[in-house]
């Protein structure tokens, strides 16, 4: 058996495992795209801060200073509360109560960046791009320190538009994934992303190679990325080296979108039966 024909088997008995269908025209909405597999990301939610602990005694209100810092204590503690119930809600997919609870941080906080990032997931995890586009670029414009953030508008950018500034969209997906690994040169996701936004504008040289080795090296247990770095191998003209690395990525992927993404690969790339 040829070492295609060994890992489609292996893709197939592993999706039926997880009671997926595999068989014929693979489903996907990046099936055809120079990098499929956006709908494999699901960014981070927002951190939130850890509330100090409080005694049982009262303030007083006889010192307006004392008075006036509670009040500011007051209003970041119902922020924190609002993000941790937008992210309960989120990881339960109530999309609507989870972007009840981010909008209203803006109603105490109206440049929050962490809402506004918490609310560009909601949106990106409804494929609503053009709403999550807006959201993450607030986000970035008011916590330019967030890699993560960076890393979702990247995501974003590359989804297919109708608009016609496609070349540019895909440039500043590229600068954004680009920001993100600057900001945190440890995060593997930003490292992957930067490989399939140079990919995405039909970037195929070492530095595409390196972002996706790099993602690798920072999070072995990385089955995307292997999986990407496979993409990238066979259209560079290097299939024996490719099928290692789906192979890699199969036996790490544990859920139905990595499936996808990989047997999306092997079809885009005439593969697939």
């Amino acid at each position: 058996m040829k070492p295609y024909e060994t890992l489609r088997a292996t893709v197939v008995v592993a999706a039926v495992c997880l009671g997926l269908n595999l068989s014929g025209q693979v489903m996907g909405q990046d099936v055809g795209a120079e990098v499929p597999g956006a709908s494999v990301f699901r960014a981070k939610n927002p951190e939130t801060k850890k509330k100090p602990q409080t005694s049982g005694n009262k303030p007083s209100n006889r010192n307006p200073a004392r008075s006036t810092r509670a009040t500011a204590t007051n209003v970041e503690d119902r922020i924190e509360d609002l993000l941790d119930k937008g992210n309960n809600a989120r990881d339960g997919r109530r999309f609507a109560e989870a972007e009840e609870s981010y909008k209203a941080v803006f109603k105490l906080k109206p440049k929050d960046g962490r809402a506004a990032y918490g609310l560009g997931n909601v949106y990106s995890d409804q494929q609503r791009w053009e709403d999550a586009e807006a959201a993450y670029r607030n986000a970035v414009e008011w916590s330019p320190n967030n890699a993560d953030a960076y890393v979702a508008l990247s995501v974003v950018l590359v989804q297919p538009h109708a608009g016609g500034d496609n070349a540019k969209r895909l440039a500043e997906a590229e600068q954004f994934a680009r920001r993100s690994v600057q900001i945190d040169p440890k995060n593997a996701v930003g490292w992957d992303r930067l490989g399939v936004a140079m990919q995405a504008r039909s970037i195929l040289n070492t530095e595409t190679e390196h972002s996706y080795r790099r993602a690798i090296e920072l999070d072995p247990e990385f089955a995307v990325a292997y999986a990407h770095l496979a993409r990238f191998l066979n259209r560079t003209g290097h299939p024996g080296d490719a099928v290692p690395l789906y192979s890699k990525a199969t036996e790490l992927a544990k859920d139905a979108p990595t499936f996808n993404l990989i047997a999306e690969s092997l079809q885009a790339e005439q593969l697939w039966p």
